[in-house]
């Protein structure tokens, strides 16, 4: 009893492999006209996309009584524009820049102990 397969002949590889090669290149032809189809739909999409925003009419204008400001809860206001989250950085920035100018001071001070 023989378990061992004969080899494939030369021929036969061949064979195998010129059909393979056809197989890929119908199937990459007809991948690349389903590609083209598919961009020229996706463009055509795009193109008739409304743009972001452009659902409001031009001359309607929001009521800001009923906006709430995410940061502080207060209506009339976005939190980008808010009163009070701009004091607030106003205040941290100028703090900043006093314990800027302390920490200079108090480096020109020890530089000068040392002298």
């Amino acid at each position: 009893m023989n378990t061992r397969k004969e080899y494939p002949t030369f021929e036969e590889l061949w064979t195998c492999c010129a059909q393979e090669e056809s197989r890929i290149s119908a199937k990459e032809k007809s991948q690349k006209k389903y590609d083209d189809q598919a961009f020229t739909t996706k463009f055509k999409n795009f193109r008739n996309k409304k743009k972001f925003g452009s659902r409001k009419k031009p001359n309607q204008e929001k009521d800001m009584s009923k906006i709430q400001c995410f940061n502080y809860r207060k209506y009339g206001h976005y939190r980008n524009h808010c009163p009070e989250l701009r004091k607030r950085k106003e205040t941290d920035e100028a703090t900043v820049a006093e314990e800027r100018e302390l920490s200079k001071k108090v480096n020109q001070d020890k530089t000068n102990f040392f002298f």
